[in-house]
C-alpha cells in the first residue's frame, strides 16, 4: 500500500502544476520509506538507529548542559570587552580594532563600523 500511495502522490504532484500542492509535495519524504522497505540492510540500520536513540538521550542532555554552561561563562567573561570599539574589516576572518574617536562625537572614522 505504501508503494501505491507514493506512486499516486507522485502523479498528482507531477500533473497538477498550476495548483498549490505544496503540502502534497512535502509528502515526497515517504519515498525514503519505500527505499528502506526494499533494502533489507537499510531496514536493519534504521531499526538499530531507532533503538539506540533512547540510550543517547543522556549524552544529548549532558552536551546541552555543557554547551549552555560554557555559553553563559563566555558571555560573562567577555562582557563589555568590545564596548566603544570600532573595527575595520580588512580580510575574511581578520579585522583591525581601535578605540572610538571622541573628537568625532563617539562615531567611528571612515571605513570603520561600531561593535
Amino acid at each position: 500500500w505504501l508503494d501505491c500511495f507514493i506512486v499516486v502522490l507522485g502523479w498528482i504532484t507531477q500533473f497538477a502544476n498550476g495548483a498549490n500542492l505544496s503540502a502534497l509535495r512535502a509528502m515526497r519524504v515517504f519515498r525514503i520509506l519505500k527505499g528502506v522497505r526494499q533494502v533489507g540492510g537499510m531496514r536493519i540500520l534504521v531499526e538499530t538507529l531507532g533503538r539506540s536513540l533512547p540510550a543517547l538521550w543522556d549524552v544529548f542532555a549532558l552536551m546541552a548542559f555543557f554547551l549552555s554552561l560554557f555559553s553563559i561563562m563566555g558571555v560573562q567573561l567577555f562582557v563589555g570587552v568590545l564596548n566603544r570599539r570600532c573595527y575595520i574589516p580588512t580580510e575574511v576572518g581578520n579585522a583591525t580594532l581601535y578605540e572610538l574617536d571622541e573628537a568625532q562625537e563617539g562615531r567611528c572614522t571612515a571605513g570603520g563600523s561600531a561593535l
